[in-house]
């Protein structure tokens, strides 16, 4: 359990947790950046993890490696300026927008540099879920 875990040394701790593999249990005053940082410690997890496996996955026939996004992304473009969201008002669903985009984007980037191994980025399909329902809303 970590105190405070959307932002500063509780941030940077369940970062470091996480990208060993450890489960993390958040406890954060303010839900919207409560999530906001749990997709940015999940995607970081996803970006170590699959960074870690590219030398195995190059060895093997056919490697493939599939990202799941989602709609979000296409809500937003890529804010180089502010990939961190540390300008202006915080908006969780904007946040989470963004990330997905950096998703796309990432998935792209090491799809160029490793062309040996597939990757894709997809769109899992909408579904009915209380996320959705406050996006639509």
């Amino acid at each position: 359990m970590i105190t405070g875990a959307n932002s500063g040394i509780g941030k940077a701790t369940a970062q470091e947790i996480a990208s060993r593999g450890g489960t993390i249990h958040m406890v954060c005053r303010n839900e919207g950046r409560a999530e906001a940082a749990k997709e940015e410690i999940v995607e970081r997890s996803t970006y170590i993890l699959t960074t870690a496996l590219i030398p195995a996955l190059k060895k093997v026939e056919d490697p493939r490696v599939v990202t799941v996004s989602s709609g979000g992304m296409l809500t937003q473009k890529l804010n180089v300026d502010d990939l961190q969201f540390e300008k202006g008002t915080f908006d969780g669903t904007m946040v989470y927008a963004q990330n997905k985009r950096q998703q796309v984007i990432l998935t792209d980037r090491w799809a160029s540099q490793h062309k040996e191994i597939h990757f894709s980025c997809m769109h899992p399909g909408w579904a009915d879920t209380p996320g959705r329902d406050r996006i639509l809303d």
